[in-house]
């Protein structure tokens, strides 16, 4: 601290003696020595350094460049399903408008930037109140309970309410239910590749692994949105929104093909109501109250965009996401939305689903640092019209993708 003290004298002082130094210098060089005291605390990053960590990022992307200059307040903590401190949850805020949020790491085993978004996690506030501790289990996957031992107890409630369920319909000896049995609560992966690039980054200032840096050339192909509209799977007339994620993921990107490339697919005006086309997708794609397999998902959307089209006309694929990064990006550069299913549980007041489709719409090839990827997703289970984006890495273990072409 001592060290840190005279070195901000002296840069006090040069900001009276040279005025051509600029404000933004000033700020670099201030945020600079926070990172290099931060990297002297091996086990957890403080909330200074996360903070200067948004700071950058907003900084750094031109998309949320009317981030800039807006207030950055911690609200949060976030735990790991053993009560260990995971993340933080921050508040993007200009007056009373509330921009965004951001999610960021607690530790250097796992990416700096975990999630963030347009709008405001509101549960958050409210569980909070309850006295309850948040989890965070991955991209858009949050629990709330007063420790992992009511968090455990919650799950395994359900998941018992599911067997039960699968019983009386006489699946007991199924595949499904023998998966569901064996299910426990996971944390994300930590990774020990991350604390190296922290390292790089955190240690005298080292920018080799280019952690937000302006100076990083940008590709033109290195971020692309396309512009796919929000669907809610509550919305007013959907017959089973519990299950429907699948389903609303697809007639999001009808709609997409419909309106913005111009295909000749059937969207929400042929059916009469975004609801009805949700709901004939369901039936589609044989969804029950249990979810939708990739599978599932494939075949009833290659038929829907095929009923007034030859066959041959379109094409489909799925696979698993872990190291198929470039099939995700490969298919947005091709103005083609992705579904992406996490296989995680996802609990309602009664079952467990054994999924949750998203919709992704978009990637930044330079996410928390040069090369990795963040992806910009629409979520039908999120009442907001927003944006958010998930790290690929920190998610990809848990999730399928498909798409057409």
């Amino acid at each position: 601290m001592k060290n840190m003290k005279i070195v901000t004298s002296i840069i006090l002082f040069l900001s009276l003696v040279f005025p051509v130094y600029s404000f933004q210098s000033l700020k670099e060089v201030v945020s600079n020595i926070t990172y290099a005291e931060a990297s002297t605390n091996k086990k957890s990053v403080s909330t200074k350094t996360a903070r200067g960590i948004i700071e950058n990022y907003i900084n750094d992307k031109e998309y949320i460049s009317h981030w800039r200059g807006a207030s950055i307040k911690e609200k949060h903590k976030l735990y790991n399903v053993d009560d260990t401190l995971l993340g933080y949850y921050y508040e993007v805020k200009e007056g009373n408008n509330i921009l965004g949020y951001f999610i960021t790491s607690a530790t250097f085993e796992y990416e700096p930037i975990l999630e963030y978004g347009e709008g405001e996690l509101s549960q958050f506030d409210i569980e909070s109140t309850k006295g309850n501790k948040i989890y965070y289990l991955g991209g858009l996957d949050y629990k709330f309970a007063k420790d992992n031992k009511e968090l455990k107890q919650k799950h395994d409630d359900i998941k018992q309410k599911t067997l039960n369920k699968l019983e009386k319909e006489g699946k007991k000896n199924t595949k499904l239910y023998e998966k569901i049995e064996k299910e426990k609560l996971k944390s994300i992966q930590k990774n020990s590749e991350h604390k190296k690039l922290w390292d790089e980054y955190l240690q005298d200032n080292k920018q080799s692994s280019s952690f937000f840096s302006p100076n990083v050339a940008r590709a033109a192909s290195s971020y692309k949105v396309l512009a796919v509209d929000d669907i809610e799977q509550d919305r007013n007339g959907i017959d089973h929104p519990g299950s429907a994620c699948a389903p609303t993921v697809g007639a999001m990107i009808a709609d997409y093909y419909h309106d913005v490339k111009g295909y000749n697919v059937l969207d929400n005006a042929y059916y009469g109501s975004w609801a009805k086309l949700v709901n004939h997708l369901y039936d589609e794609m044989n969804t029950n109250w249990y979810g939708t397999s990739i599978t599932e998902w494939s075949h009833g959307m290659y038929d829907h965009v095929t009923h007034k089209v030859h066959p041959s006309s379109w094409g489909y694929n799925y696979l698993d996401a872990t190291y198929n990064e470039h099939k995700f990006t490969q298919s947005i550069e091709s103005d083609d939305p992705v579904a992406l299913r996490f296989d995680r549980y996802k609990s309602s007041s009664s079952v467990y689903t054994e999924y949750h489709f998203i919709t992704g719409i978009g990637f930044d090839k330079n996410g928390s640092y040069s090369g990795d990827l963040h992806v910009a997703i629409k979520d039908p289970d999120d009442n907001s019209s927003g944006t958010k984006w998930i790290d690929w890495t920190v998610n990809d273990q848990d999730m399928e993708i498909a798409y057409l072409y």
